[in-house]
């Protein structure tokens, strides 16, 4: 199984019908950004957004899976999705196997930064009853 889908399969397992994980699905981040990111975690929504797509205010997080993108993720997706003020923006290393942490969005990116390695666990903070393991979703 490959890191995205082992991520995707996590994510969907722990969270249930708390919300929804999207898998590579636009998001609107603004009037001529519309990003798919790798992974989404955003409100329930009885239609799965058939007729529309979630707005970031209906955005709980986005996580990245990078193998080569690394450094775009940082710079230029961490940007965007801080500007547009999406919570929680994770970047699974799958090289470094760990993951990158960041909250407390604002135009130019994140305030805070947090560095999860392998051996840790990793909570979403708007879910911070859901403990996963950083070794699960890293692969």
């Amino acid at each position: 199984m490959g890191t995205l889908t082992a991520c995707q399969f996590v994510l969907q397992t722990a969270f249930a019908r708390r919300v929804q994980v999207r898998q590579q699905a636009s998001l609107p981040v603004g009037p001529t950004s519309q990003p798919e990111p790798d992974l989404a975690l955003v409100r329930w929504d009885g239609t799965y957004y058939r007729e529309r797509h979630p707005s970031p205010e209906e955005t709980f997080a986005v996580v990245e899976v990078s193998f080569s993108s690394l450094e775009f993720d940082r710079d230029v997706k961490r940007r965007l999705y801080g500007a547009a003020r999406i919570p929680e923006y994770w970047i699974v290393d799958v090289k470094q196997k760990r993951i990158e942490v960041y909250r407390e969005p604002h135009d130019l990116g994140y305030a805070l930064q947090d560095i999860r390695e392998r051996s840790r666990s990793v909570s979403f903070a708007a879910f911070p009853d859901v403990v996963l393991s950083v070794a699960e979703l890293v692969g």
